[in-house]
């Protein structure tokens, strides 16, 4: 890697379409964040818990922080990456603000006539599966 540290999209392997790094553990500071309007209480928790591990820089909190070996069971520090990309800081300052002003970054999201003529789609259930190969050949 000589240094450069490879990015990919973390998450919840369990709901990813592609699990790029399913035996990785990657925490991210803009993710507690983001849950400020669900959870502030354990939200803040965390932000402190990071800040007082050396997660905080200059500019905020770094990206994010890799456990790579957590898998393998050995306790280690995590590897800090040291950069901070703009649109989780822009995540960042809209849930801050979310949380400060009654969400009304979310109000004003939904008043857009483009999204509000798209919102029903937001509560649609999910389908159950089914084999289109049955399907095809009771018809």
């Amino acid at each position: 890697d000589a240094g450069h540290y490879q990015y990919y999209a973390y998450g919840l392997p369990a709901l990813a379409l592609k699990v790029e790094a399913a035996d990785r553990t990657v925490i991210t500071p803009y993710a507690s964040v983001l849950a400020l309007g669900i959870d502030p209480i354990g939200s803040v928790k965390n932000l402190r818990k990071m800040a007082a591990s050396g997660w905080l820089g200059p500019y905020g909190f770094y990206e994010s922080a890799d456990f790579k070996d957590a898998a393998a069971g050995t306790a280690q520090s995590p590897e800090l990456v040291y950069c901070w990309m703009a649109h989780h800081q822009g995540m960042t300052l809209l849930a801050i603000s979310n949380l400060l002003s009654d969400c009304v970054f979310q109000r004003l999201f939904h008043e857009e006539v483009m999204v509000a003529a798209t919102e029903r789609l937001l509560h649609e259930r999910v389908p159950l599966t089914f084999d289109i190969r049955k399907e095809n050949q009771a018809a």
